[in-house]
């Protein structure tokens, strides 16, 4: 069994942000630190479960962006996947239509039988990915899963997380793309000896300005802080100072 797994490096919103007028997407400057898209771990994390339960199953871990997407790939090694694939595109932001094509490109030549990636990445949060992929690749699709079992005549079932705390349970002929939603699993941490393992292995870096782009189908706008719609109001003073102040506003606005 071969699967495909798509990993996304996000920025570190644990950091504090900075934009700069006009700017189209976050800055790239030498204090952001980048890590793996979290669902894009659970993801992972399913596609290694598979592969601890079934003999023969060999994992892929892709990634589409600049140089420094080449650690999340590595991050995957180190966590058990046997291949890295890096699309190298510095293009910055990448709709979710060019990056399913770049992935289509790559995926159409390979023959998986199971395409994961997370539901949606922490950035954008637009969850169009994985449906996109299904749609390049004409695959059935299910999306939300929070649980993957791989049942006989090349089928797999897959619990679908619904709104109201309902789940799915969705029977998908293979091959199949499914996006992964966190909760079902907890991600695996690697041991220091597959790290030093994963340092040795190759990833094949594929240059994405060689593959077919996407047409041009949707326009990314300055970013910038949201206006305040209410400002407040600062009372100086001493405490007495404060308390009057604060009735002459209540007793303004009709509140008292």
């Amino acid at each position: 069994m071969k699967i495909l797994v798509c990993i996304k490096q996000v920025i570190d919103t644990d950091r504090p942000l900075a934009l700069s007028p006009g700017e189209r997407w976050l800055p790239e400057s030498g204090d952001a630190c980048y890590r793996m898209n979290s669902y894009d771990e659970y993801a992972l994390e399913e596609a290694l479960l598979l592969k601890d339960c079934i003999p023969g199953v060999e994992i892929h871990a892709l990634s589409v962006g600049p140089e420094r997407a080449t650690r999340v790939v590595r991050q995957a090694l180190s966590k058990g996947a046997d291949q890295g694939i890096h699309l190298r595109c510095d293009k910055a932001p990448l709709s979710a239509l060019e990056t399913a094509y770049y992935i289509t490109h790559y995926a159409r030549s390979q023959d998986f039988d199971l395409v994961l990636a997370g539901v949606m990445s922490e950035d954008a949060m637009q969850c169009q990915v994985g449906p996109l992929l299904a749609a390049l690749l004409s695959l059935p699709c299910a999306v939300s899963v929070t649980a993957v079992v791989l049942a006989d005549g090349g089928r797999i079932t897959v619990c679908s997380e619904l709104e109201g705390m309902l789940t799915e349970k969705i029977v998908l002929p293979l091959p199949a793309v499914v996006t992964v939603q966190s909760g079902g699993n907890i991600p695996r941490y690697p041991s220091l000896s597959n790290i030093m393992r994963a340092k040795e292995k190759t990833i094949r870096t594929i240059d994405a300005g060689d593959m077919a782009a996407a047409a041009p189908s949707e326009e990314f706008l300055p970013l910038a802080y949201p206006t305040a719609a209410i400002k407040g109001t600062i009372l100086t003073g001493t405490r007495d100072e404060k308390a009057e102040q604060l009735l002459d506003i209540l007793h303004g606005r009709s509140l008292l």
